[in-house]
């Protein structure tokens, strides 16, 4: 089968916030020089996820954007960064020279796959000690430690040094890059 789209990113980062509705936004871009192409966007778990538009019409070599929103949740997601259970299939096909509205048949080109991130997951994920979900959230988000405030970055690190896997999880953070001042020294240690 023909590759008819092609996205910004197969994995769909959402900035995680308890109670409201996060929006994530995806581009789609036509591979066709000659036939517009008609797509629609099916998610597994729609009780959780709207998408807008959920279907469309792309021009040859041109490119439309598409809106991923989590309705307001509740609780934390039960996995993250990852998640295992939210996904989106992308359904594309050429729209018939023929008959502009005539779909000769459909075809998915493409899956996006759901990450959770953001300070307040990260801080979760360290105070539960779980190092594996925090490497993923970095690893996902590189930025995520750089963008934690002063205050932010202190108050995860003395939250890391209270763990039982203290050593662990003040190393990992440490190596990814958190700021923080020890003993009076702004400093980002970085080891090899």
């Amino acid at each position: 089968m023909e590759k008819l789209v092609e996205v910004s990113d197969e994995v769909v980062p959402i900035d995680f916030v308890l109670g409201t509705k996060c929006r994530a936004t995806v581009r789609l871009r036509s591979l066709s020089a000659t036939a517009s192409i008609a797509f629609k966007v099916q998610t597994s778990s729609p009780h959780k996820f709207l998408v807008n538009p959920p279907t469309g019409l792309i021009p040859p070599l041109t490119q439309t954007t598409i809106q991923i929103i989590l309705k307001p949740q509740p609780q934390i997601p039960s996995s993250f960064p990852r998640s295992t259970d939210d996904r989106f299939l992308i359904h594309t096909a050429r729209v018939g020279s023929g008959h502009p509205g005539t779909i000769t048949s459909w075809t998915y080109d493409v899956k996006l796959k759901v990450v959770f991130v953001n300070p307040f997951l990260l801080r979760h994920a360290v105070n539960t000690g779980d190092c594996d979900a925090v490497r993923s959230m970095i690893k996902v988000q590189r930025m995520l430690l750089a963008d934690l405030s002063t205050r932010e970055a202190e108050s995860l690190y003395r939250v890391a040094n209270r763990l039982d896997n203290s050593g662990d999880m003040v190393s990992l953070l440490l190596r990814a890059r958190l700021k923080v001042e020890l003993m009076g020294c702004k400093t980002h240690l970085v080891f090899k």
